[in-house]
């Protein structure tokens, strides 16, 4: 997977991380894969973290990918999840 490096500000719901995100206490904050939803980006802007990057496709390498309403995205023909996983520090739960 090829990778592009996206301000904070610009993402969007559906977006796949393409490295693994840490804060700037070297935490995990998620792993590469992540699906975000507006929890994971509000959780990136608490934890200050300016840009990442995400996955784009691999012909024109502007174009991000996006999983589908489910969370789900077929790469290689198979289906993964964007869940977080143990260790990472889960985004907060808003009231």
């Amino acid at each position: 997977m090829v990778g592009q490096r996206m301000l904070t500000a610009r993402l969007t719901v559906n977006m796949i991380a393409a490295d693994d995100v840490y804060t700037t206490g070297d935490q995990l904050l998620f792993p590469k894969g992540t699906v975000l939803t507006e929890e994971v980006i509000e959780a990136l802007k608490e934890h200050s973290v300016f840009a990442i990057r995400i996955q784009v496709d691999d012909k024109d390498k502007n174009t991000p990918i996006m999983a589908d309403a489910a969370g789900e995205v077929a790469v290689d023909g198979k289906k993964s999840g964007g869940d977080l996983q143990d260790g990472c520090i889960a985004p907060p739960i808003l009231p």
